[in-house]
């Protein structure tokens, strides 16, 4: 899901309140009906899960550690606060992010990481 969703973004979320943080990422993705449609992926630690959108559907549990980090056309990563997220100026000048996950169960952990080229925006 995260894949279909990173192909079909447009744009990231903007604003005060981006959401691209560390542990999460929200993009802006077309509908059906041709609007767009801000996604949210966020980890919540303290359940071990990577939420997609909202509260209700996950998309995985047993997540260990989630990290995203964003980077500009140049290759320079763009570091967002802990919390507050990237500043709408950085949001524009994202054009490659890298997902990092990690996952356990019992004593099995596995990790992958996803270094995701986006399309340029206005």
């Amino acid at each position: 899901m995260l894949s279909r969703d990173l192909r079909a973004a447009t744009a990231l979320g903007g604003g005060a309140d981006s959401g691209c943080t560390q542990s999460a990422i929200t993009l802006v993705v077309p509908a059906d009906d041709g609007s767009a449609v801000a996604v949210l992926y966020s980890w919540d630690r303290q359940r071990a899960v990577v939420w997609r959108k909202a509260p209700g559907s996950y998309l995985a549990d047993g997540v260990t550690a989630f990290s995203v980090r964003y980077f500009d056309a140049g290759g320079e990563e763009l570091a967002p606060p802990a919390a507050d997220g990237l500043p709408v100026e950085a949001v524009r000048a994202v054009r490659r992010v890298r997902f990092t996950l990690q996952m356990g169960v019992g004593e099995v952990s596995r990790g992958c990481e996803w270094d995701v080229a986006l399309r340029a925006h206005p």
